[in-house]
């Protein structure tokens, strides 16, 4: 059996999602390429901790991809040795990627804030109406303009839409960089993290208080 089907199989039979299942194939094949020789690929049980900690360090210093995308990778690279393989890869020490100060937040599909058109405004006019929207909610949650890429991004991946089409939407270089939102998918889908919907619950509240959507003029 070839190894992307050993490691489908796998992934099946532990019930892992279809998302995970894509992006951890992804990381793997990628790992592969990064150590194929002159004339053929290696195969990951002829490679181990070495091998993996200069992947994981290209990653981080080349490629410069986040702290989360390269956890990712590295979560599949260990899923290939321990659950596929049943090798124990040792113990390795690669560059880590820089964490951001702040997880993204993902908001709710609802189109809520604001009038319908097209005007020019900074976009510093544009932040200070979704804090004031937010502060009226009375939410805790930092919201921002970045959440609604943040949001974009995730919720087209909850609709099914490709993910190299979301690369495009989104201006990313590397594929990798665009990965990551399937992990945060797949973390929401299990649980592992609380997606709030803060515009969502802005729009109940606005609702409540005022009987009008905030769709409206």
């Amino acid at each position: 059996m070839k190894l992307l089907d050993q490691v489908t199989a796998v992934l099946r039979r532990m019930h892992y999602a279809r998302r995970t299942e894509k992006a951890y194939k992804h990381w793997i094949m990628a790992y592969s390429r990064f150590h194929r020789g002159p004339e053929a690929w290696r195969h990951p049980a002829e490679m181990g901790a070495a091998e993996i900690e200069a992947f994981l360090t290209h990653l981080a210093v080349e490629r410069k991809v986040a702290a989360a995308t390269q956890n990712q990778a590295l979560n599949a690279i260990v899923f290939l040795y321990k659950q596929v393989l049943e090798i124990d890869p040792g113990q390795f020490n690669a560059v880590r990627a820089k964490r951001p100060r702040r997880m993204p937040t993902v908001l709710s599909r609802h189109p809520v804030i604001g009038q319908r058109g097209r005007w020019h405004i900074h976009e510093t006019s544009v932040q200070k109406a979704i804090s004031q929207a937010a502060r009226r909610a009375a939410l805790t949650k930092r919201v921002t303009s970045h959440a609604l890429r943040h949001s974009f991004a995730t919720h087209l991946l909850e609709h099914g839409d490709d993910i190299r089409t979301i690369q495009t939407l989104l201006g990313h270089a590397h594929l990798e960089t665009t990965m990551i939102y399937t992990h945060v998918v797949e973390q929401a889908s299990r649980g592992v993290l609380r997606v709030r919907r803060p515009l969502h619950e802005l729009a109940v509240q606005t609702w409540e208080a005022t009987g009008r959507s905030l769709n409206r003029p």
